[in-house]
Parts: C-alpha cells; sequence; structure tokens
C-alpha cells in the first residue's frame, strides 16, 4: 500500500493470511488496514499493511457440535464468529472490507458500515451456490449481507456465478482474482532446500504436494497415484508439505503401497520458505476433489506453482480449470490412474515439463501478480465510493 487515500479496514478473521493480503503491497491510493482474530493461525507479522488481532466472542466450534448435534443456541452461542471490539478497530474507515455472505463477522461489519456511513465491499470465493441454506439463520444472514454489500469482489468466474444464482446483480460483481508476488516466486530449479529437509538424494525427483492435509485435497489419491509411477531414471520422492488430520492415513496408505521410505511429510514450513519449496519440485502436483459441500475455489498453491515455473498437474473440478487454463495438465478428480499417467510422462519428458513451466510462469505473471490485480481491486473501491 502506497499514499494515503480513503480509508479500508480488512476484516477476515480467523482466515487472515500473508498470503491474501500481498495484493496490498501493490494498492495506490488507499489506506489498508487488516483486522483478524486472536490467536492468529497464520503468520501475519508477515501481512503488508498493519493488523490488529482481536478476540472472538465465541469459539465458533461449539455452535458447529451444537447445530449438528440439532440442539438449540442459548444466546451466548450466537455471537459466534464474531469480533469483540470489531467496531472499534473498524473506526472511521470508508471501506469495509470483509470476505463471504455466510461468515458471523461480515453479518457484524454490516451494522457497522451502515453505521459509520461506510462501503461493504466482499470478497467472495464460495463457488457452490445455495450452500448452507438448509439453515435459516445461514439463510438470513446471507441475505442480509447481499442487500448491505455495495460490491462483490468474485475470486474467480465460478464465485460470481454463484452470487448471480442466489440474487445478486451483475452490475456489482467485479471479478478480480487473488493475488501473488510473482518476484518471490519467481521461475527456477533448485531441489536442494527441501533435500536438506526431508534427506532426499540429490538425483531423486520431487514430486510435490502443498496444502492441507484433509480428505478432499486428494491425498491419498496422490500416494496411491505415486505408487504406481515408473520409468524416471532414478526414484522419485514424494513430499507433502502442511497439516491436517489426514497424516496417519497418508502414512498408512505409502506403508501399504511400499513406497513409505519415499514419502514424506512436512509440517509447519514458514510462508517465507514457500517460494524455495516450489523451486524444489521436479513436478507440482494438487490432486483437488469434489464433494457436495466443497470443490476447489481458487487454490493459491496452483498460481504459486505455476509463478515458480514448475510443471503443475491438477484436477478438473471446482474453480481449477478457470485458474489454471491451459497451464498445467489437468485430469479428472479421482482418476488414480490419470494422476499416475500424468507424473509419469511429465517427469520422463524434459519438453512436457518444460513447456508446463512456461505457460505457467507466463499465465500467473499476466493473471495473478500483484500488478495485474491491485489495478482491479483499486477499481473495485472507487466502485463501491461512487455508490
Amino acid at each position: 500500500m502506497t499514499g494515503a487515500g480513503p480509508s479500508v479496514a480488512f476484516v477476515r478473521g480467523s482466515a487472515l493470511n500473508p498470503f491474501e493480503t500481498q495484493v496490498f503491497a501493490g494498492l495506490d491510493g488507499f489506506e489498508v488496514r487488516a483486522i483478524g482474530e486472536s490467536p492468529a493461525n497464520y503468520e501475519v507479522d508477515l501481512v503488508p499493511v498493519p493488523v490488529t488481532l482481536l478476540a472472538p466472542h465465541v469459539n465458533g466450534r461449539a455452535v458447529r457440535v451444537a447445530r449438528r448435534a440439532g440442539l438449540p443456541l442459548p444466546p451466548p452461542l450466537k455471537k459466534a464468529g464474531m469480533l469483540r471490539g470489531l467496531r472499534e478497530a473498524i473506526g472511521s474507515a470508508d471501506i469495509v472490507h470483509a470476505a463471504e455472505t455466510f461468515i458471523p463477522f461480515t453479518d457484524q461489519c454490516v451494522e457497522i458500515a451502515r453505521s459509520i456511513g461506510a462501503r461493504l465491499v466482499l470478497t467472495c470465493w464460495e463457488n457452490i451456490p445455495f450452500l448452507y441454506d438448509d439453515d435459516p439463520v445461514m439463510t438470513q444472514r446471507k441475505q442480509r449481507v447481499r442487500d448491505a454489500a455495495a460490491v462483490f469482489v468474485a475470486v474467480t468466474e465460478p464465485a460470481r456465478d454463484t452470487l448471480i444464482a442466489e440474487g445478486v446483480e451483475e452490475d456489482r460483481i467485479r471479478v478480480v482474482p487473488a493475488a501473488l508476488n510473482t518476484d518471490r516466486f519467481e521461475s527456477g530449479h533448485d531441489r536442494s532446500f527441501l533435500a536438506a529437509r526431508a534427506g532426499i538424494p540429490a538425483d531423486a525427483p520431487i514430486v510435490l504436494f502443498v496444502g492441507r492435509m484433509i480428505r478432499e485435497k486428494g491425498v491419498i489419491e496422490l500416494v496411491h497415484a505415486f505408487s504406481k509411477v515408473v520409468g524416471a531414471a532414478a526414484a522419485p520422492h514424494l513430499v507433502l508439505v502442511g497439516n491436517g488430520p489426514q497424516t496417519t492415513r497418508v502414512k498408512v496408505a505409502a506403508e501399504a503401497l511400499g513406497v513409505a521410505e519415499r514419502v514424506h511429510l512436512l509440517e509447519g514450513q514458514s510462508y517465507a520458505d514457500i517460494p524455495r519449496v516450489f523451486r524444489s519440485a521436479d513436478v507440482v502436483v494438487i490432486p483437488s476433489l469434489s464433494t457436495p459441500y466443497w470443490q476447489e475455489q481458487f487454490g493459491y498453491v496452483l498460481a504459486e506453482a505455476m509463478a515458480s515455473g514448475r510443471p503443475l498437474i491438477t484436477t478438473r473440478t471446482g474453480s481449477i480449470p478457470h485458474v489454471v487454463g491451459d497451464a498445467a495438465w489437468v485430469v479428472d478428480d479421482y482418476d488414480i490412474d490419470g494422476l499416475t499417467r500424468a507424473i509419469a510422462e511429465t517427469l520422463t519428458s524434459p519438453d512436457v515439463a518444460a513447456e508446463l513451466g512456461l505457460r505457467g510462469r507466463s499465465r500467473a505473471v499476466e493473471r495473478y501478480s500483484v500488478a495485474a490485480v491491485a489495478p482491479l481491486l483499486a477499481a473495485a473501491y472507487e466502485d463501491a465510493l461512487s455508490r
């Protein structure tokens, strides 16, 4: 952010992170400050604008448990997901920028923005129409937020289409993709960082996954597909970087499939090190799966892999085809044999790998760099202020 101008309170709660906020480093003409939840879930010291952390009213996990059990919510739990002191933290901002129509603190922002005469801008990633509308509380909240927002920032075309399906007028929606510092995620290949961290031989190709270790990310399918890869000059190694509840299943699967010695799980990597993580890879594989309740909404790791010039293999699900275009090898989700073929050919065909890497780098710079995205966000802010 450079240059004073209208003030923006970016409210992201427990999801405040250093990757979504990269765009603010190149946003001219606006004074941005970020508001998150304490304790932080991400490295908020890497966020490029001033940060305020607020305590939540109630732990949202208690509410989710009560709702799943069909129990009525006592009054104290009705504020779950909202932030203490949010009105004071927002202050006299000209723009309140929150996220999604169904998040409690976004509903909280509606009244705050109205009371101070600020414009409400909403970033929306969700690409499944009418999600959560089986809950009347959620339906009412989503409608309040839709009515109040001046401008919606849809991260992808499917997110835009979801908003339209739910009744948002098209002229209130701007498609503004997530932004990435493509100078940090520069093109290159050097296995040494991950080889040293995981104890991998220097000549061994590295197949890389980065993301949450959850069922929807397809990590078990990836281990299965990897176990069937043959033909590389040296036996490849699979590195999975991330945290989550599927780590035990990954270890069990790797042992059962006979590849445990070549499957490595690395947890707790700093976002400052992620560019070196990607440059270590011979191929990046992000095999996300569609479910009735979730589809890949953008996939920051897709943009990061492309910006790093690494060949990318992913799946035809959610917003992924819109994000990667022709800059990745795309297979159907749940297609283990297709995933195996893609990994094997990328590892054994230098021309294929090089072409994918070049296409990815070009797409990342043209579509997702801070220089490309910041003017689009500035235009969305100007639009909101004009309404």
